[in-house]
């Protein structure tokens, strides 16, 4: 059986893998299976998609239609984000929501309900998911539209694939007018103007933030922000970006804390160029160009903590999350802030109106109690934890997070779902 882990190679566990190319075999598989996760490219990062048992969409992947004109795109849930943009983009079309990597299957998008760069204008990934087929556990293929059933689209859209195989989706995508965005860039130097210009540029499509998590006391919050809207040139050729891959495992003092720090230090210093056009491809997928980058971390892996605040507590949450971070010596490289808007009505979905941090930590044997230091921040003004990027929350914070717990978990007791659809994930939080 093949080792399998999320993107942050931690955790792993042997895998009996099923791989399907038809319905009739993926019902085949379900039908048989005592208890089975789903799982479509692994870039969740922990054990949401782990399981002794596992049945990968990877195979199931190709376009029923595409109406250019409407933008409503009909596709299997094995599709990548990338494999999308590669054919709507030149007739001006593209996914209303992105996460920061194209290499995540639709189906996987619809789990955790992605959001990207926009989601303080255009919500979630789900608010653009016209209808879909789910198979139950028992083999039984429903239909969901839009006014239709709605518990099921709250229970399926966040819920993290615990509620039955997603098959094939419907999609509305957004017109554009090219594939490249002015892209404008801001340094500030501190929290209070970080926070300050992040409101200000509220109104911008696509904002997001690179936060320097290990500056002194009287720079905390730092950070270099960026905003871009798709410009009108009707240029819809994007040139093949250069990529390299990571062949093997670094040492793990490569991510080491003073090397972070350092890291940090040398990535506020550069130059920068305030105003750039720039293709889609590198403004929303800037990891992508380097393969296998989760394996700079070493061979223990890292943990993406991700979490979001209200809007009413966010600065004063995120400068006690930076604090903490500096008193632990816990220093993070890869230190994402964004805006978020309305709660999506998915019942797991993850943002809420207020901001959220993704900080990345490699792994080591005393990683996890820090981070149980940083749960009780988050919970304490009010926040939740991103369950695509968990792998080690307990189930008390978990429940703190996420309010309608209880509904998702009677919802899937009562159509059958529990004990036949389970993931490690699922079990830790008693889902």
């Amino acid at each position: 059986m093949p080792r399998i882990s999320g993107w942050g190679n931690y955790p792993s566990i042997d895998t009996n893998l099923e791989l399907f190319d038809t319905i009739e075999q993926a019902k085949s598989i379900v039908l048989e299976a005592p208890e089975i996760v789903y799982q479509g490219n692994l870039r969740s990062y922990g054990d949401s998609a782990l399981n002794e048992r596992a049945l990968n969409t990877r195979n199931f992947s190709y376009v029923f239609d595409f109406d250019k004109k409407s933008g409503i795109l009909h596709a299997t849930s094995g599709l990548l984000i990338g494999d999308i943009l590669s054919f709507v983009v030149e007739y001006g079309w593209f996914l209303a929501v992105v996460p920061g990597t194209k290499l995540v299957s639709i189906g996987g998008a619809i789990a955790a309900d992605v959001h990207g760069k926009n989601h303080h204008i255009d919500g979630g990934f789900s608010n653009f998911v016209v209808s879909f087929n789910l198979m139950l556990p028992n083999g039984e293929i429903i239909n969901w539209s839009k006014h239709d059933n709605e518990d099921l689209f709250y229970a399926t859209c966040g819920g993290m694939g615990l509620t039955g195989l997603i098959l094939d989706v419907v999609i509305q995508l957004v017109p554009i007018d090219s594939a490249y965005l002015q892209r404008k860039t801001i340094v500030t130097k501190g929290l209070e103007e970080t926070f300050q210009v992040m409101e200000d540029l509220r109104g911008t499509r696509f904002l997001v933030s690179w936060i320097d998590t290990s500056a002194e006391p009287k720079k905390i919050g730092r950070a270099k922000i960026t905003s871009a809207e798709f410009i009108n040139d009707s240029n819809y050729n994007v040139p093949r970006n250069r990529a390299f891959s990571i062949p093997s495992y670094l040492p793990g003092f490569c991510m080491a804390s003073q090397t972070i720090r350092a890291m940090n230090a040398c990535y506020f210093a550069l130059p920068i160029a305030r105003e750039k056009v720039i293709d889609f491809d590198r403004f929303f997928f800037p990891l992508d160009a380097i393969g296998n980058w989760n394996k700079v971390y070493g061979r223990k892996g890292f943990i993406q903590y991700q979490f979001v605040v209200p809007k009413k507590h966010s600065e004063i949450a995120i400068k006690r999350i930076l604090e903490k971070l500096r008193e632990l010596k816990l220093y993070s490289f890869l230190s994402v802030l964004k805006n978020t808007g309305k709660c999506n009505k998915g019942w797991l979905s993850f943002p809420m109106e207020g901001m959220s941090l993704a900080l990345d930590f490699q792994y080591s044997d005393d990683l996890l109690p820090k981070l149980e230091l940083l749960d009780e921040i988050v919970i304490g003004y009010g926040g939740r934890l991103y369950l695509a990027k968990d792998c080690r929350m307990s189930q008390s914070t978990f429940k703190a997070g996420y309010r309608h717990y209880e509904k998702f978990k009677n919802f899937r007791i009562d159509r059958g779902m529990k004990a036949r659809i389970e993931s490690k994930q699922s079990i830790r939080l008693g889902l």
